[in-house]
């Protein structure tokens, strides 16, 4: 479809009311087809929407790693701030996407990034899914227990390696 869109002279740079360019839309659905041809098509997939926020912020929402590694794959920042300070990583916190957040933390994204108002991924996560809160706080130590190698306020062990931890126990 987008490709006989574009073929019927659709431009890939127009911006709809919110900033957002297609690849934004594609991005925020998950759309890999649709992705993988506005990307082929040149289409800028760097730029933020009026809120700051880049189609690998949306990938994060959607949680759709392979959207994401296409992304990464042809040089997208790995985070990328929007204008309140969230980088992807945060936005896939509050999803509750474990599968886009273990992409970040093993391309080497800093779980204690801050937002603007303060919060950690962690911060995000607590208020999404469960299972997410406890994944973040079980895997990444530091700040969320009392001292590596210690057992955390969930009773379980922290992890001092946390992409062998992910590979491992998720």
């Amino acid at each position: 479809m987008i490709k006989a869109l574009c073929l019927l002279g659709a431009d890939v740079s127009v911006r709809a009311h919110n900033g957002w360019l297609p690849i934004h839309s594609a991005a925020n659905s998950g759309h890999i087809d649709a992705t993988e041809e506005l990307l082929r098509r040149n289409t800028p997939f760097m730029i933020a929407d009026y809120d700051g926020y880049t189609p690998l912020h949306l990938a994060a929402i959607s949680g759709s790693v392979a959207v994401l590694s296409m992304l990464l794959n042809k040089g997208h920042a790995i985070s990328p701030r929007a204008n309140d300070g969230r980088v992807p990583l945060h936005c896939a916190a509050l999803h509750g996407n474990v599968d886009a957040i273990k992409l970040f933390l093993e391309k080497g994204v800093d779980v204690s990034t801050l937002a603007d108002d303060g919060e950690m991924p962690l911060h995000c996560a607590a208020g999404g899914p469960i299972s997410t809160h406890l994944y973040l706080n079980v895997k990444f130590g530091g700040d969320f227990a009392t001292a590596r190698g210690e057992k955390n306020l969930y009773g379980l062990e922290v992890s001092t390696d946390p992409v062998r931890a992910i590979r491992t126990t998720h």
